[in-house]
Protein backbone atom coordinates (compact mmCIF):
# COMPACT_ATOMS: atom_id res chain seq x y z
CA UNK A 1 0.00 0.00 0.00
CA UNK A 2 1.20 3.50 -0.84
CA UNK A 3 0.74 6.29 1.71
CA UNK A 4 0.52 9.89 0.50
CA UNK A 5 0.10 13.24 2.24
CA UNK A 6 -2.98 15.18 1.09
CA UNK A 7 -4.32 18.63 1.97
CA UNK A 8 -7.92 18.83 0.72
CA UNK A 9 -8.31 22.40 1.95
CA UNK A 10 -6.81 23.62 -1.34
CA UNK A 11 -9.27 21.71 -3.56
CA UNK A 12 -11.79 23.51 -5.77
CA UNK A 13 -15.07 23.47 -3.86
CA UNK A 14 -17.15 24.20 -6.95
CA UNK A 15 -17.95 27.67 -5.64
CA UNK A 16 -17.10 29.43 -8.91
CA UNK A 17 -13.41 29.83 -8.15
CA UNK A 18 -12.66 28.71 -11.73
CA UNK A 19 -14.38 30.37 -14.69
CA UNK A 20 -16.28 28.20 -17.10
CA UNK A 21 -15.19 28.72 -20.69
CA UNK A 22 -17.53 30.41 -23.14
CA UNK A 23 -17.31 30.42 -26.95
CA UNK A 24 -15.30 33.37 -28.24
CA UNK A 25 -12.04 34.65 -29.68
CA UNK A 26 -9.03 34.62 -27.36
CA UNK A 27 -5.65 36.34 -27.77
CA UNK A 28 -2.88 33.94 -26.81
CA UNK A 29 0.83 33.27 -27.03
CA UNK A 30 2.32 29.89 -27.80
CA UNK A 31 3.79 28.55 -24.55
CA UNK A 32 4.86 25.12 -25.76
CA UNK A 33 4.79 22.91 -28.85
CA UNK A 34 5.66 19.22 -28.68
CA UNK A 35 5.66 16.67 -31.46
CA UNK A 36 3.86 13.47 -30.44
CA UNK A 37 2.94 10.23 -32.13
CA UNK A 38 -0.79 9.61 -32.55
CA UNK A 39 -2.54 6.35 -33.44
CA UNK A 40 -2.76 7.30 -37.14
CA UNK A 41 -0.30 10.18 -37.60
CA UNK A 42 2.10 12.40 -35.68
CA UNK A 43 0.72 15.64 -34.29
CA UNK A 44 1.81 18.83 -32.58
CA UNK A 45 0.51 19.26 -29.03
CA UNK A 46 0.11 23.04 -28.75
CA UNK A 47 -0.21 24.81 -25.38
CA UNK A 48 -1.39 28.43 -25.69
CA UNK A 49 -1.74 30.90 -22.82
CA UNK A 50 -4.45 33.58 -22.98
CA UNK A 51 -2.77 36.99 -22.56
CA UNK A 52 -5.70 39.38 -22.16
CA UNK A 53 -9.28 39.57 -21.01
CA UNK A 54 -11.08 37.76 -18.24
CA UNK A 55 -9.38 34.44 -19.07
CA UNK A 56 -5.84 35.87 -18.86
CA UNK A 57 -3.28 33.19 -17.86
CA UNK A 58 -5.70 30.36 -18.64
CA UNK A 59 -4.44 27.78 -21.14
CA UNK A 60 -5.96 26.49 -24.36
CA UNK A 61 -4.67 23.21 -25.76
CA UNK A 62 -4.93 21.97 -29.32
CA UNK A 63 -3.56 19.10 -31.37
CA UNK A 64 -2.48 19.89 -34.93
CA UNK A 65 -2.34 16.66 -36.90
CA UNK A 66 0.56 16.25 -39.32
CA UNK A 67 -1.08 13.99 -41.87
CA UNK A 68 -1.81 14.49 -45.57
CA UNK A 69 -5.55 14.54 -44.89
CA UNK A 70 -5.16 17.35 -42.33
CA UNK A 71 -2.41 19.28 -44.14
CA UNK A 72 -4.81 22.19 -44.72
CA UNK A 73 -5.26 22.64 -40.94
CA UNK A 74 -1.52 22.46 -40.21
CA UNK A 75 -0.88 24.97 -43.02
CA UNK A 76 -3.57 27.29 -41.58
CA UNK A 77 -1.99 27.02 -38.12
CA UNK A 78 1.49 27.91 -39.39
CA UNK A 79 0.31 30.66 -41.74
CA UNK A 80 -1.54 32.42 -38.92
CA UNK A 81 1.64 32.32 -36.85
CA UNK A 82 3.41 34.18 -39.66
CA UNK A 83 5.11 31.22 -41.32
CA UNK A 84 5.04 31.56 -45.10
CA UNK A 85 6.64 28.95 -47.35
CA UNK A 86 7.16 28.44 -51.05
CA UNK A 87 6.38 24.75 -51.24
CA UNK A 88 7.57 22.18 -48.72
CA UNK A 89 10.03 23.46 -46.09
CA UNK A 90 11.17 22.49 -42.60
CA UNK A 91 10.01 24.73 -39.79
CA UNK A 92 11.70 24.86 -36.38
CA UNK A 93 8.76 24.87 -33.96
CA UNK A 94 10.96 26.34 -31.20
CA UNK A 95 10.85 29.59 -33.22
CA UNK A 96 7.08 29.74 -32.64
CA UNK A 97 7.18 29.77 -28.83
CA UNK A 98 6.05 33.17 -27.46
CA UNK A 99 4.50 34.10 -30.79
CA UNK A 100 1.02 35.68 -30.49
CA UNK A 101 -2.05 34.21 -32.19
CA UNK A 102 -5.80 34.58 -31.85
CA UNK A 103 -8.00 31.52 -31.61
CA UNK A 104 -11.73 31.26 -32.12
CA UNK A 105 -13.12 28.61 -29.82
CA UNK A 106 -16.32 26.75 -29.19
CA UNK A 107 -16.66 24.77 -25.98
CA UNK A 108 -16.92 21.04 -25.46
CA UNK A 109 -17.50 18.81 -22.48
CA UNK A 110 -14.60 16.52 -21.68
CA UNK A 111 -14.40 14.35 -18.57
CA UNK A 112 -17.24 16.33 -16.93
CA UNK A 113 -15.59 19.72 -17.46
CA UNK A 114 -16.18 22.37 -20.10
CA UNK A 115 -13.09 23.30 -22.09
CA UNK A 116 -12.33 25.39 -25.17
CA UNK A 117 -12.18 23.66 -28.55
CA UNK A 118 -10.13 25.54 -31.16
CA UNK A 119 -12.15 26.04 -34.33
CA UNK A 120 -10.00 28.60 -36.11
CA UNK A 121 -6.61 30.29 -35.89
CA UNK A 122 -6.50 34.03 -36.68
CA UNK A 123 -3.32 36.00 -37.36
CA UNK A 124 -2.48 38.44 -34.54
CA UNK A 125 -2.08 42.11 -35.53
CA UNK A 126 1.57 42.16 -34.37
CA UNK A 127 2.42 39.22 -36.63
CA UNK A 128 0.60 40.85 -39.56
CA UNK A 129 2.41 44.17 -39.00
CA UNK A 130 5.77 42.41 -38.80
CA UNK A 131 5.12 40.50 -42.00
CA UNK A 132 4.13 43.69 -43.81
CA UNK A 133 7.27 45.52 -42.65
CA UNK A 134 9.78 42.66 -42.94
CA UNK A 135 10.13 39.28 -44.55
CA UNK A 136 8.53 36.16 -43.07
CA UNK A 137 9.56 35.84 -39.39
CA UNK A 138 10.68 32.19 -39.52
CA UNK A 139 13.93 31.51 -41.34
CA UNK A 140 13.95 28.82 -43.99
CA UNK A 141 15.85 25.72 -42.89
CA UNK A 142 17.68 23.20 -45.03
CA UNK A 143 15.87 19.87 -44.94
CA UNK A 144 19.09 17.91 -44.43
CA UNK A 145 19.86 19.24 -40.95
CA UNK A 146 17.84 20.67 -38.09
CA UNK A 147 20.67 21.27 -35.66
CA UNK A 148 19.10 18.92 -33.10
CA UNK A 149 15.89 20.98 -32.84
CA UNK A 150 12.39 19.68 -33.49
CA UNK A 151 11.25 20.56 -36.96
CA UNK A 152 8.22 19.89 -39.11
CA UNK A 153 8.19 19.57 -42.86
CA UNK A 154 5.48 21.85 -44.22
CA UNK A 155 3.68 20.81 -47.36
Amino acid sequence: MVKVRVDTSVADSGDGQFKEWVPGTYTCVIDKIEEKEGPKAPFLAVDMRVIEGEYEDYHIFDNVTLSENAAWRAATFFKNLGVVTDGEEEIDTDELVSRPVKVRCDVEEYERTVRPKVKRYIMHEDVRAFMESESAPVEKKETSSTGGKKSFKLS
